[in-house]
């Protein structure tokens, strides 16, 4: 895991910085861009199907 430098609260796993690049690598254009957002709280006291936030 690593530490955000001005985001102490907030940690991203080795895993998803490794697919960040390996995806954000193969996007077309430079104008394009790839966001991690800490999802957090009462999404995960959903199930993965119950809402279409899933599927995004």
């Amino acid at each position: 895991m690593r530490q955000l430098p001005n985001l102490t609260c907030l940690a991203i796993a080795d895993e998803a910085i490794a697919k960040h690049v390996r995806f954000g690598n193969d996007l077309p254009t430079m104008l394009l861009s790839m966001h991690l957002y800490p999802i957090d709280g009462a999404v995960n006291r959903m199930g993965r199907h119950d809402t279409a936030f899933s599927f995004r």
